[in-house]
């Protein structure tokens, strides 16, 4: 909203769907800090930038840059053809004790299809005994209702968790080595979600 209403857009004669398109007319897009990947923070410059936020000059300094970016908050690459591709939140990063950035929204979009598990959050854990780094935890909801509708009883905690780690296990093959779940967590009920059906991920940091 603080640059509405439009960034980057797929048009009829350019397009590609795996990604939110190219950069619209008058308008600049950066990546800052790009990582090994070329991953970085999006940040943008256009006409329809706000001025500020209104009497808040010291979060207006925190949003826009010196040069008139505004630090989106989102993490993102272009591609040799310039769409660009959204691949998390920069403040959902996690970092890893070989010092590797994991995108968790990346790794949760590889369980969109999934038959067993209806809603899981990627998350960091900070490293056991005071070591740099965060190990990759799934936090996992699972509707034993449906479970049971389609084998006929509820399986049981061991049942369910070994279904689900070899679910995960085989998600972990697809991962590069540094991106693979270390650990799994079972959740008794649903998370909590927004009005847009989106996990209130601050809840569970």
């Amino acid at each position: 909203s603080e640059n509405g209403p439009l960034m980057a857009t797929n048009t009829i004669p350019y397009y590609n769907h795996t990604s939110v398109g190219l950069v619209v007319h008058e308008t600049q897009i950066r990546i800052a800090d790009p990582d090994s990947e070329g991953v970085g923070e999006i940040q943008v410059k256009s006409p329809s930038l706000m001025i500020g936020y209104f009497r808040n000059e010291e979060a207006t300094k925190a949003a826009i840059t010196e040069d008139g970016f505004l630090r989106t908050g989102d993490l993102g690459k272009f591609d040799k053809e310039g769409f660009l591709y959204i691949t998390g939140r920069s403040k959902n990063l996690i970092v890893t004790s070989a010092g590797k950035n994991v995108y968790p929204e990346e790794i949760e979009a590889m369980f969109n299809d999934s038959q067993l598990i209806d809603e899981i959050l990627i998350m960091g854990r900070p490293m056991a005994n005071g070591n740099k780094g965060e190990e990759i935890v799934a936090v996992c909801w699972v509707n034993k209702y449906r479970l049971k509708e389609q084998r006929g009883e509820f399986p049981s905690d061991d049942e369910l968790r070994i279904l689900v780690k070899t679910e995960i296990g085989t998600i972990n093959r697809k991962l590069e080595s540094y991106k693979r779940i270390q650990d799994v967590i079972l959740r008794d009920e649903e998370f909590e979600k927004t009005s847009s059906q989106k996990i209130k991920r601050f809840l569970y940091a």
